[in-house]
């Protein structure tokens, strides 16, 4: 059963590097794959549901970069409120991606999104507590969020 999983990996990672990211040259990355990690929507416990399609197979779209030997960075990219159900009042979820980069670009990555992060003038820290960035903002940093596409719309009708 190993071998035949370790069999798998390497068809996995040899279709990956063909078809969606060649390994790195020289250190570098030729394209990022971004991929949705958390929306912003309350994930309410006391619900039950079905189990997920893909439990028992050994696969979810959170192993991509691991199964393919390829860095990934979890990037914050805004917040969205709600209407807790739980508390009664409004709270706030962060809504962030993964930037999966080329086997063996790991320095490349993380120096291509700290120059992103730098140039769109995008907080480097999160908050503890509440909320993973301030909810009030002035009119100058709402309008830099909107231009670059980050100014994440209120939901209240989660």
């Amino acid at each position: 059963m190993h071998d035949q999983a370790i069999k798998q990996l390497g068809i996995f990672q040899e279709w990956f590097e063909g078809n969606i990211i060649p390994p790195s040259k020289e250190g570098e990355s030729e394209a990022l794959l971004l991929i949705p990690w958390t929306t912003g929507r309350p994930d309410y416990r006391e619900i039950y549901r079905d189990k997920p399609d893909w439990a028992g197979y050994g696969w979810f779209y959170y192993m991509v970069a691991p199964f393919a030997k390829a860095p990934e960075a979890i990037l914050p990219i805004g917040q969205t409120s709600y209407m807790s159900t739980v508390t009664n009042r409004e709270e706030w979820l962060p809504a962030s991606i993964g930037v999966v980069g080329a086997r063996g670009s790991d320095a490349h990555l993380l120096s291509l999104l700290t120059d992103f992060m730098e140039t769109a003038e995008l907080p480097r820290s999160m908050r503890v507590g509440r909320t993973a960035f301030p909810t009030q903002c002035s009119s100058d940093t709402k309008k830099l969020l909107v231009q670059n596409g980050l100014w994440l719309k209120q939901r209240t009708h989660l």
